[in-house]
């Protein structure tokens, strides 16, 4: 049995992890409850003086009322202002390339199998075959990268890398 002075020295210690933990918890409460996106007008103002627009298909990014970028969707707009807010320069530009490059893609594909569809050589069709297949591959990779980015922008957005051990 252990004597008195340690039994002391563990419940100390104790109350002070658990007194970080409320600390920790309480912050990411008070994080929570800000909202993410404000509507302004035809703008959706987002943290690091960031705005989105939406017109014809496309999110325009603004900062100081100039446009920045322009996504195909508000998710990778919002994904890409978040990792430049944090400092992540490089993985918002590889955002970008991929969100580009799906809309390449997906426009290449849908004149593919247009060509595919009417095309009577069967040589021609082998062809496109082959190009729709590389199309879907670098498709579905790129896909797979916007992803990776997304799932990172919202481990800033959650967590911000306060409470690393790194």
């Amino acid at each position: 049995m252990g004597n008195r002075n340690s039994d002391r020295g563990v419940t100390s210690l104790t109350n002070t992890v658990l007194s970080n933990l409320r600390n920790l918890r309480d912050s990411s409460r008070s994080f929570f409850d800000k909202s993410l996106f404000t509507k302004s007008g035809d703008l959706w103002k987002i943290p690091g003086g960031y705005a989105l627009r939406e017109s014809q298909n496309i999110v325009e990014v603004l900062k100081n009322e100039n446009v920045m970028e322009t996504f195909s969707s508000k998710k990778n707009a919002t994904a890409w202002c978040i990792l430049r807010n944090n400092g992540r320069s490089d993985d918002a530009i590889l955002l970008r390339h991929h969100d580009s490059k799906i809309s390449f893609l997906q426009t290449n594909i849908i004149m593919n199998e247009r060509a595919f569809e009417l095309a009577d050589d069967a040589e021609y069709r082998n062809i496109i075959e082959a190009k729709l297949s590389n199309d879907y591959q670098k498709l579905n990779y790129s896909k797979k990268q916007v992803d990776k980015f997304i799932n990172l922008a919202k481990y800033f957005q959650r967590r911000g890398f306060e409470y690393e051990a790194f």
